[in-house]
């Protein structure tokens, strides 16, 4: 894919072959690109006196490029921004970057923003904990969003919410032009300006940055807010009335209505009677997605099989919610204790 964005080649027998419809747009760099489901995505970018703030993808049956439509407005504005895809939940996180505008060029934004694929929304998500210097550089090819800030290499994960901080055994800043991770030999090749004209190169190892000084920050900034704890019990006292009124009008959990009456089982499709027949066995231990994956049998590829398994969720609740007259919510959705990557369910009480 050209750097620009527009032109897309593909490999085939060693040999590149152009694939797209389009041209050579040059108003695209250091755009964030991601693969969804096998297709090329790409976020932002800047070029042609202009800086972008959407997403677009590569359309593999017609050879070109659309937009993403959305039902909101991305508050962020920024080029050489940071970004990570989340498969499982379907969201895409977007960070840091530089403005264009000169009078504020030199600032970095702060902001975590997300955007949800199945709802079509960008959500605000917090404040970023560690800004770097401005002429940090971003490492292509790396496994997680990564930039190199003075002396240190910093990992961002967006989806376990964390940060790290390698410290030592850079090239000075000030003579990089680019960074590239290569997968294969899991070391980084540098590009530095040597005089005015002159490019050489440097190859560090992985291994030498990892060795080093190791800091882990939680990703998020911390927000001091007076009012919270008031907000927080005040919320608290509320709910806890609220969920003793339900109680008293409630003649059963969900687990003994649908133990005690099978009707309402009728109507419900084959996989949906597996699933709350796993759910009520297991009460009240939670069941995790791959099991759920497995009963249900799905065949698809992995992220498809997540996505139609929320999917059957949501439309076996809103089943039960009619045949039961009850509008909350009947399941419970959790992080695995030991992989936040594996959602869990099980029925609430």
């Amino acid at each position: 894919m050209s750097e620009g964005i527009g032109r897309v080649y593909q490999l085939t027998n060693d040999v590149l072959i152009r694939r797209d419809k389009s041209f050579d747009w040059k108003s695209r760099y250091t755009a964030n690109n991601f693969i969804k489901e096998g297709t090329i995505h790409a976020y932002g970018g800047n070029g042609l006196f202009a800086t972008k703030n959407n997403l677009i993808y590569f359309d593999n049956t017609l050879n070109n490029w659309f937009k993403i439509k959305t039902n909101n407005a991305n508050k962020i504005n920024h080029f050489n921004t940071i970004a990570q895809y989340d498969s499982i939940n379907e969201l895409f996180y977007v960070a840091l970057g530089k403005s264009d505008d000169l009078i504020d060029q030199e600032a970095l934004n702060p902001k975590i923003m997300s955007y949800n694929f199945d709802s079509k929304l960008w959500e605000y998500e917090g404040e970023i904990n560690y800004t770097p210097n401005h002429d940090y550089k971003q490492i292509a090819n790396y496994q997680l969003p990564a930039i190199f800030d003075t002396k240190e290499l910093v990992v961002y994960d967006f989806i376990r919410k964390e940060l790290t901080k390698f410290v030592g055994n850079f090239p000075l800043m000030e003579n990089i032009l680019k960074i590239h991770y290569q997968k294969a030999s899991k070391s980084f090749i540098i590009a530095m300006a040597q005089g005015a004209t002159q490019i050489s190169f440097k190859i560090v190892n992985e291994n030498e940055i990892l060795k080093n000084k190791m800091v882990v920050l939680p990703l998020y900034k911390k927000e001091v807010d007076f009012f919270k704890p008031l907000f927080a019990s005040g919320l608290v006292l509320v709910l806890s009335m609220v969920f003793l009124r339900y109680r008293k009008k409630s003649k059963g959990s969900t687990k003994e209505k649908l133990k005690s009456d099978k009707d309402l089982l009728i109507d419900l499709t084959e996989d949906e009677v597996k699933l709350v027949e796993l759910l009520l066995n297991s009460y009240p231990s939670f069941v995790n997605y791959p099991e759920l994956m497995h009963l249900l049998n799905y065949d698809l590829s992995y992220e498809a099989q997540i996505k139609r398994l929320n999917q059957a969720i949501k439309v076996l609740e809103i089943k039960l919610q009619q045949k039961l007259k009850d509008k909350s919510a009947l399941f419970e959705i959790r992080r695995n204790m030991n992989d936040k990557r594996i959602k869990e369910l099980r029925l609430k009480n």
